[in-house]
Formats: structure tokens, C-alpha cells, sequence
């Protein structure tokens, strides 16, 4: 439903905009999930919305159609609306963490694993050595090595965990062609997608 209402209220926007949405939605939630702060998260959003509108500037200057042209300069003042101030971001900061209090307690089982054995453990088995994680950080110039190895263990279960749902799926649906008799098999995949070569009758 949630999903639904969202593609429907994207849908009310012209192309670039729903990019941009869409960009700006991924990069509050996956940065907030990867342990990622405030400040990143508004950089992030601030540099895309700036990239977005020096390639809508490109458009207007390759063209001398007026219509065209003020159909593009709306659609720069529209994104213009977008660019995050400090306040927002740190509002979008705690709005995540109160509709999601897990995640702070994940990020908090990750790092203390990781500061104390310098391993991070994907919930499948998968170990990552980060030893950079036990380093004291009393040492100025061990805190940004040390930032670089907790951000890393909290990325690490998710990452691996995706993977392994991914062969999983491999392996399950190489199963479900043999046992239902469908003449096919799996040639690759891309990100959540698996790509299959199929006999035409099925």
C-alpha cells in the first residue's frame, strides 16, 4: 500500500522531478541505514540537485524554442525548492530513527562486535576483517580510520546478506525449472533481478 501511494504521488510530477524524488528518498533512507549522518546525507542531496539543474542549463542552451526553454527554466525552479537546509536534514535525521528505533540498535550490535574482535559477522556466516575498528582511539590520528572501519561493519551484514538471498534465489529457482519440467536456465543478474533463458513454449 505504502508503495503504491508513493508511485501514485510520484506520478503526479513530470520525469525529472520523479528522478529526482526518487534520488532524494534513496539517499535518506540507504545513507541513514549505513550509519551515514545528517551532513552526508544533505551533501549528497544538495550535489545531486546541483548536478540535476547544470544538465537541465544544458538543455535550455541547446535549444531556442521559447516554450521549450520556459518549460525547462519552471522545472529548475521547482528543483531549486528541493536543496536541503542544516534543519531539514537533522529533521530528516530523527523522523528516520523514530519510525525505525531498530536500526540504531543494529548499528550499535555491529560496532560493538567489530571494536571488540575486529570481525563483523554477516547474519549467514560471512566474516569481515576490520581491525582497524580496535584501534585506540584516545589517538587523534586513529579516529577516521577507525570511523571508515564501524561505517564499514555496519554495511557489511547487509550487503552479504542481499548477496546470499540472491544465490539462494539461484539455486531454488535452477530447482523450481528441473522439478516443474520448464525448459530454462539461469544466465546472470542485475542488482534484485535474475535473468533466465526460456524456450519459447514456456
Amino acid at each position: 500500500l505504502i508503495i503504491g501511494d508513493l508511485m501514485t504521488y510520484l506520478g503526479t510530477f513530470d520525469k525529472v522531478m520523479q528522478k529526482v524524488l526518487r534520488q532524494q528518498a534513496k539517499s535518506v533512507n540507504f545513507s541513514f541505514l549505513y550509519k551515514a549522518y545528517w551532513m552526508s546525507v544533505m551533501k549528497k542531496i544538495n550535489n545531486d540537485l546541483e548536478k540535476n539543474i547544470k544538465e537541465l542549463i544544458m538543455e535550455y542552451y541547446e535549444t531556442e524554442d521559447k516554450a521549450v526553454q520556459e518549460e525547462i527554466m519552471q522545472k529548475i525552479e521547482g528543483l531549486k525548492k528541493l536543496f536541503l537546509t542544516e534543519e531539514q536534514a537533522q529533521t530528516f535525521e530523527k523522523a528516520y530513527f523514530l519510525l525505525y528505533p531498530e536500526v540504531r540498535d543494529f548499528h550499535g550490535v555491529c560496532c560493538d562486535e567489530a571494536s571488540s574482535t575486529g570481525i563483523i559477522t554477516s547474519p549467514m556466516g560471512r566474516r569481515k576483517h576490520v581491525p582497524e575498528a580496535t584501534l585506540n582511539s584516545a589517538v587523534y590520528d586513529n579516529l577516521k580510520k577507525i570511523a571508515h572501519a564501524l561505517n564499514s561493519s555496519t554495511n557489511h551484514p547487509i550487503q552479504s546478506l542481499g548477496g546470499d538471498c540472491k544465490y539462494m534465489a539461484f539455486l531454488r529457482t535452477s530447482a523450481a525449472f528441473r522439478k516443474e519440467g520448464i525448459d530454462a536456465y539461469l544466465i546472470g543478474d542485475l542488482h534484485d533481478a535474475l535473468f533466465a533463458s526460456v524456450a519459447p513454449e514456456h
